[in-house]
């Protein structure tokens, strides 16, 4: 059976799907070789295949034929490279005119096994009887042959050394003779250029001089023009020290001053920026934070319905550059910012991500006081948050194909090991939302100074009419925010939005995987390739402190790891509505994983944490590392700052 394999390939990627084969088919692979997904020119180049069999056999072939225009080149495997069944791979190599590789990628292949591998040729044993004695009659007449030609060549070889020799003879007595005639040729031809040299030498001489007295005379009409023009610039020098001599006494006191500002100002953009809230540890119930650092002075608001509101971080660094965007799965390609023309909410252009950039925060504790900061960049002390990106809304869909797009009803009641399979599906670096919740949390904290967000948000869908179960609310109800945080309806009924991300509390639980808890002792991991439940080692680390054992009221306290400092469980309850964290607790002994957000109370927010085992809806998160920008400078929704500082070195 005839199989043709048509692969598209990219140089800026080096990882592939598996491609799946049948045994002891005749295969032809058609590669299109593509380079940030422009077809490359291959023009004088070649391109190899090594093919590595189950056995570990290598083969190597060249491309029979390479379509220039379309950058697709044809390579027939050999049957060899199918006969086994089994795991192999291939190389692909593209190499220059000088047979050096500029590029070369694996691809995984799977050979299934076909049954034709086993049939073998009737009458073999007869085959190879028949086959031998053909061998012994052609080697003795081959042998015969050799001989009669072995002698007509030895009387040739004897007729043809006579007629060299006299042909030798002939040769050298015309050399003698050509070599007397070519002396004397070159003797008459050497007198001869001899004396042309010589009247071609008294003719330079005699233009040389004509030239040296011209040159004379225009040297000195050069130098009578350059004293005068000395002249001119000597008294013109003399009026421009006097003007400007005018002019220093005439500067205007205020544009130096404007010049000293700019510099400032200057010096002020270049800087790392801090900004921070801090709250007192003791005989503190209230729920805000005092602004510190650079955030001394500027001002938090959200819109709730229609009416503008001023919010300084909107052009302030990293929350000026959080930005949704459309996201194609299958190309792994960014295809619209929100803002351009062909961005779209509801997934006709892709899955709606919005992506958090890289930023440095720094969570601590003294005697008296605790400290949130943020950096616009890189300090010492602080740690990098590297950029990632997450569904805008929660996920819609079922379990052969999740999305993130707006007007779906989200998928519901599933086990925290199938959302993180059903992620995982979308492809490399996809993932489910794990510990990376609490990023957000410090995001906002530095950004509203207050543990309340529901006051500062929105109250989120905490209302709806309770009848035996509840699945949510549709998404994209904070669509024509576009980035802006807060609500159109703060009834309790309608979704909120926290910088592009929708509904990041309220609505319905959600898991936050990577978080294990085994009688109330937190395991974390940042490792997404090692999440699953009841695992309490490898790279699940315990936190240094034990979270709360009473369970059903609002927080008063949470706790504090160096190590993993903005995980932060309660350790102690005793809180309001509108006291300490706001928001409430939930806890049973065993072993546990961790769920934020729900609705249909005012329990919920920010700080919400449920530490149980309940069935419950999917939000996914993106490795940046797994997507290909349209442009890696694109800005958030205010601008004026550069992705991080270092850009500006």
């Amino acid at each position: 059976m005839k199989r043709i394999v048509e692969l598209v390939v990219d140089l800026q990627n080096k990882i592939y799907n598996t491609i799946f084969l049948k045994q002891m088919d005749t295969t032809i692979i058609k590669v299109k070789i593509l380079n940030d997904n422009t077809i490359v020119d291959l023009t004088s180049q070649t391109i190899d295949i090594i093919f590595t069999k189950p056995n570990s056999t290598l083969i190597q072939q060249l491309a029979s034929n390479i379509d220039i225009p379309n950058g697709i080149a044809t390579i027939p495997l050999l049957e060899e490279c199918v006969r086994q069944s089994g795991k192999a791979k291939m190389e692909i190599e593209v190499k220059n005119t000088n047979s050096e590789v500029i590029s070369s990628f694996y691809i995984p292949v799977q050979i299934e096994q076909t049954s034709k591998a086993a049939v073998s040729p009737e009458n073999t044993e007869n085959y190879f009887e028949e086959f031998s004695k053909a061998i012994d009659d052609f080697v003795e007449e081959s042998s015969q042959m050799l001989e009669d030609i072995s002698s007509a060549e030895a009387t040739r070889v004897t007729n043809e050394n006579n007629r060299i020799s006299a042909e030798n003879t002939r040769k050298t007595n015309e050399t003698n003779r050509t070599n007397a005639e070519t002396a004397r040729v070159a003797a008459e031809k050497a007198r001869a250029t001899a004396e042309a040299t010589r009247v071609t030498n008294e003719n330079n001489r005699i233009s040389a001089e004509n030239t040296r007295k011209t040159n004379e005379t225009n040297r000195t009409n050069a130098e009578t023009v350059r004293v005068a023009a000395e002249e001119a610039r000597v008294t013109a020098e003399q009026n421009r020290v006097t003007s400007f001599n005018q002019m220093m006494q005439n500067v205007n006191v205020q544009a130096v001053q404007q010049n000293t500002a700019d510099i400032a100002e200057i010096k002020e953009k270049m800087k790392v920026h801090v900004y921070g809230v801090r709250r007192k540890l003791a005989n503190n119930s209230s729920s805000t934070w005092e602004r510190i650092e650079d955030a001394v002075g500027l001002v938090a608001n959200a819109k709730k319905g229609s009416t503008a509101v001023q919010n300084s971080f909107d052009n302030l660094y990293p929350w000026s550059d959080i930005i949704s965007y459309n996201y194609d799965v299958k190309s792994q390609r960014i295809t619209a910012y929100y803002g351009e023309p062909t961005f779209k909410f509801d997934g006709s252009n892709g899955e709606v991500l919005t992506r958090i950039p890289e930023f440095w925060y720094k969570r601590t504790r003294d005697d008296t006081y605790e400290y949130v900061y943020i950096a616009d960049g890189k300090k010492e002390g602080y740690i990098k948050s590297e950029q990632f990106s997450v569904g805008r809304y929660t996920m819609s869909g079922s379990n052969s194909r999740v999305y993130s797009k707006s007007g779906v009803a989200p998928l519901v009641s599933d086990t925290i090991t199938n959302f993180r399979t059903y992620a995982r599906n979308l492809g490399d670096g996809f993932g489910q939302l794990d510990w990376h919740y609490f990023l957000f949390q410090i995001l906002y904290l530095v950004e509203y100074a207050d543990y309340n967000a529901q006051d500062k948000l929105g109250k989120g869908v905490i209302s709806k009419e309770w009848t035996g179960s509840f699945n949510g609310v549709n998404s994209g109800g904070c669509d024509s925010l576009g980035m802006k945080s807060g609500t159109l309806n703060d009834d309790g009924q309608h979704s909120m939005i926290y910088r592009g991300i929708e509904d990041i509390y309220g609505a319905l639980w959600q898991f936050a995987d990577g978080i294990n808890i085994k009688d109330y002792k937190a395991y974390i991991s940042q490792n997404s390739n090692d999440y699953a439940v009841d695992k309490f080692d490898g790279s699940y680390k315990a936190l240094g402190y034990t979270n709360c054992s009473t369970t059903g009221q609002y927080q008063s306290a949470v706790g504090y790891d160096a190590n993993n400092p903005i995980i932060d469980f309660a350790t102690a309850v005793g809180g309001a509505s509108n006291t300490y964290m706001t928001d409430y607790y939930w806890c049973a002994e065993g072993n546990r994983i961790a769920l934020v957000r729900w609705s249909l109370e005012r329990w919920l927010g920010l700080w919400l944490v449920v530490l149980g085992f309940w069935t419950v809806l999917l939000r996914y998160r993106v490795s940046l590392s797994a997507v290909a920008f349209l442009e890696t400078s694109k800005q958030g929704c205010g601008g004026g700052q550069p992705l991080h500082k270092d850009s500006l070195n």
